[in-house]
């Protein structure tokens, strides 16, 4: 194995790691974000403001940040944007496919994964989105549909996501099999057709 595979593969699995714990149903984020990629928001998608709520710098080569709408929380949101940058050599596809793995793994356990993955003929940009389900610590369903939009930036990978969560067995149900249902293509759509945040790394954020 080549050393720039080694170093995607090494990186995609912490990658992995990071994703799972900060996209989770029942991740707890910290206080005080810190703004890393010069993009402090608002973000706006589908008519909605998002405004920065939440950073992660957890390697040298990953930044995360998130963006909430007015008056939705980190621990129970509806909808969030996620801006991740990843300043390795490593392609859309490969990084998308890392999370089909994880997925994958994630299904054994979780019946409701699923998933679909759009890649750009050029290979500069993957749009996978996909559905998850957790237990919260009272023990009530948390359902949530991601997608996420990998594109191939001078900097390494940036991925512009959109995550939207339901709540308890009723809201679960009404949501997959109706808001989602009636939505989902117009929500890919929308995501791919975005132009992508210009970001800069902040001097104090490089590694």
């Amino acid at each position: 194995m080549s050393k720039g595979i080694a170093r995607v593969v090494h990186a995609c699995s912490w990658l992995l790691v990071a994703l799972v714990l900060a996209g989770s149903p029942l991740a707890a984020r910290g206080p005080d974000p810190i703004e890393r990629l010069s993009v402090p928001g608002p973000l706006h998608l589908d008519g909605q403001q998002y405004h920065f709520a939440w950073s992660s710098h957890p390697t040298p080569d990953f930044y995360k940040q998130e963006y909430l709408p007015a008056g939705q929380t980190l621990e129970r949101y509806r909808q969030m944007l996620v801006l991740d940058l990843l300043t390795i050599e490593a392609t859309p596809a490969q990084l998308a496919t890392a999370k089909i793995g994880e997925l994958g793994a994630r299904k054994q356990t979780d019946p409701l994964v699923n998933h679909d993955l759009v890649l750009k003929q050029d290979g500069s940009a993957a749009l996978l989105d996909f559905v998850l389900s957790a237990r919260d610590a009272q023990g009530n369903l948390v359902v949530e549909w991601n997608a996420y939009r990998y594109q191939a930036m001078p900097e390494g990978v940036l991925l512009f996501g959109i995550s939207r969560r339901a709540y308890g067995d009723e809201d679960a149900r009404r949501f997959l099999g109706e808001e989602l249902k009636q939505n989902r293509s117009r929500w890919i759509d929308e995501i791919a057709g975005l132009a992508m945040p210009a970001v800069a790394l902040q001097p104090r954020a490089r590694p």
